[in-house]
C-alpha cells in the first residue's frame, strides 16, 4: 500500500481534483480514457446504492472498515469495464489523505475570530463556499446535487456557530476547522465514484485518537494502533480520508496543528506498514533555499531523515515536523513531488540517504528580536534567564535562537504583540527590553564562509558553530 497525501495549495479547482485522480491512476498504469465514467443515474450500470449521505456522515460505526459501517461511503460495484482493469493488480492499493482545499483552512480560522470580535465576515463566507461549489463544477448532475446539498447544510451550520460565536473555545475552533477536510474529501470520492473506481470514505476522527490539547493535540499512539487493528479493507484499491484531524477520547474532533496533514499520512503510513508515502506539493522537490528568496536553487535528490528534521527544526516549511518519526521508525521512504509535473523525479527522504554537503538555506520572517538588560548590576543572572525561559514555555513560545552577554539576554522568537506585552508586564520593572519586529531569521546548514555575505549594516544578531550559522537582520543582500 502507498499513502498520497492531496490538498492546501495544489487543491484549488475541479481541474486539480481531476489532476489528483490521473496520479492516482498512473499507479495503476491507466488513464481517465481507460474508465467506463458513472455519467447519469439512470445509465444501466451496477453500482451500489449509497444510502442518504447525511445518515452515512453523522451515524457512528460500530466495526471499522466493515462494509456495513455507517460512517463510510463504499463504492462496491463499480463498472464491470472498470472492476477488470483493477482485478489485475491484485496486491496494488492507494490510500490517499486529502487537507482543506486552498486557503480553506486560514479562511475557516479568520471567520471564526472576526465572529468573535465582531467584525463583519459575510464577504469572506461567501468567498469560502463559492471556492467549494466551483470545485464541483465537473460532477453529473446528480452527484452535483449531491455535494451541493452537503455544502449547504455544512454553512448553514457554520453560520449558527459563528452567529452564536462569543467566547473563544479552541475545541470549537477546531470543530470549525474540520469543516475543510470533511468537505474535500467527500467532494474528491464522489469525483472517485464519477469515474468508476473501486474506492472508500472513511472518517479518520474513528481512528487516530489524541490528547484533549486541540488546536494541537498529540496522538495517543497506543489507543490508535488499537483502532488501526480494527481497519479492515480487501477489496478497494483507493480508500480516501482527512488529514489534520484526530479525536478524543470522548470523540471530541481535535487538530494535529497547522501543516498537520502531512503528519496524518505518515500516521496513518506507520499503522498499516506501507511500502511510502508521497507528498505532492506546488514544489518540485526539496530545494538549497526558498525559489522566492534566491533566483538560482538546486533541488535535493535524496536526503535522510536526520538532516531533514534538522531542517524542519530550524523553519524549512516544505514539510510538517513531526512528520519524520512515525516514518522513522518503520524505515519507510517519503517522497516530495510536484503535483504539476508528476513525472519529475522529486526528492526521496529515507535513512539511508547520502550526507548532505551543500549549503542549504532556511527563512523564518516575522521575527522578533528582544533583549533584556541589566538596571542595576554588573551581570544578568541564571535565575532571571531561567524565570525569562519559563514564562514563555509557559505562553508556548518556541525560542528560535539565545544569545548572552554579561549585562543582557537576547532571544528571537515569532513576533506576536500579545506576547510582547505580556512579556514587558511581567519583566519591566526589574529588567530594561528592546524589541524589534519584521525581522528574518536565516539559517544556513552547512555553512563554510562568510564571502557570499555582504551588507552587514543591517544585522541584529550573528551566531556560529561547526556547521551553523545564523543570522537575525531586516535587510540582506546575498550574491
Amino acid at each position: 500500500m502507498k499513502i498520497f497525501k492531496f490538498g492546501g495549495s495544489i487543491i484549488k479547482s475541479s481541474y486539480d481534483i481531476i489532476s489528483a485522480i490521473k496520479i492516482i491512476l498512473k499507479e495503476f498504469d491507466l488513464s481517465l480514457s481507460d474508465l467506463t465514467t458513472i455519467n447519469n443515474s439512470h445509465e444501466k450500470i451496477e453500482y451500489e446504492y449509497i444510502p442518504d449521505l447525511k445518515h452515512r456522515l453523522e451515524s457512528k460505526q460500530n466495526k471499522f472498515g466493515d462494509n456495513n459501517s455507517t460512517s463510510l461511503l463504499i463504492n462496491k460495484y463499480i463498472t464491470k469495464n472498470n472492476k477488470s482493469l483493477f482485478d489485475k493488480f491484485e496486491n496494488k492499493k492507494v490510500f490517499i489523505v486529502i487537507s482543506a482545499f486552498d486557503k480553506t483552512t486560514s479562511m475557516l480560522e479568520e471567520l471564526y475570530f472576526n465572529s468573535l470580535q465582531n467584525k463583519d465576515y459575510s464577504l469572506l463566507l461567501n468567498k469560502l463556499y463559492q471556492l467549494h461549489k466551483d470545485c464541483l463544477n465537473k460532477l453529473n448532475e446528480q452527484f452535483y446535487t449531491e455535494c451541493i446539498h452537503k455544502l449547504n447544510k455544512t454553512f448553514n451550520e457554520l453560520k449558527v456557530i459563528l452567529k452564536n460565536n462569543y467566547v473563544h473555545d479552541q475545541k470549537l475552533l477546531d470543530k470549525v476547522l474540520s469543516n475543510g477536510e470533511f468537505l474535500s474529501s467527500i467532494f474528491f470520492y464522489y469525483y472517485l465514484y464519477q469515474f468508476g473506481l473501486n474506492s472508500k470514505w472513511i472518517n479518520i476522527t474513528n481512528f487516530i485518537k489524541t490528547d484533549n490539547h486541540f488546536g494541537n493535540a498529540e496522538v495517543n499512539f497506543s489507543i490508535t494502533k488499537e483502532r488501526f487493528k480494527e481497519f479492515i479493507d480487501s477489496n478497494n484499491k483507493i480508500i480516501i480520508t482527512q488529514g489534520f484531524l484526530g479525536s478524543t477520547i470522548d470523540d471530541e474532533i481535535s487538530t494535529l496543528g497547522k501543516e498537520g496533514s502531512d503528519y496524518s499520512a505518515s500516521i496513518i503510513a506507520s499503522m498499516l506498514n506501507a511500502s511510502s508515502v508521497t507528498l505532492w506539493k506546488d514544489v518540485e522537490g526539496i530545494m538549497d533555499c526558498d525559489p522566492k528568496e534566491h533566483s538560482k536553487t538546486i533541488k535535493i535528490d535524496e536526503i535522510s531523515y536526520k538532516e531533514m528534521a534538522e531542517m524542519s527544526f530550524y523553519g524549512a516549511k516544505v514539510i510538517h515536523h513531526k512528520t519524520f518519526q512515525p516514518l522513522l521508525e518503520k524505515n519507510i521512504p517519503l517522497f516530495i513531488k510536484s503535483f504539476n509535473e508528476p513525472q519529475s523525479k522529486g526528492t526521496k527522504i529515507h535513512l539511508d540517504a547520502p550526507q548532505l554537503s551543500i549549503p542549504v538555506y532556511i527563512y523564518k520572517k516575522n521575527q522578533c528580536l528582544l533583549t533584556f538588560y541589566i538596571k542595576n548590576s554588573t551581570f544578568i543572572t541564571d535565575n532571571q534567564i531561567s524565570q525569562i525561559s519559563n514564562f514563555l514555555r509557559n505562553l508556548n513560545i518556541k525560542i528560535n535562537i539565545t544569545e548572552q552577554s554579561a549585562s543582557s539576554f537576547s532571544i528571537c522568537f515569532n513576533q506576536n504583540i500579545e506576547i510582547l506585552k505580556s512579556i514587558e508586564e511581567e519583566f519591566s520593572s526589574q529588567l530594561l527590553i528592546k524589541f524589534n519586529n519584521n525581522l528574518t531569521l536565516l539559517t544556513i546548514r552547512n555553512f563554510e564562509n562568510d564571502h557570499k555575505l555582504i551588507d552587514y549594516k543591517n544585522i541584529y544578531l550573528k551566531k556560529r558553530n561547526r556547521k551553523i550559522l545564523q543570522i537575525v537582520f531586516e535587510k540582506l543582500s546575498l550574491f
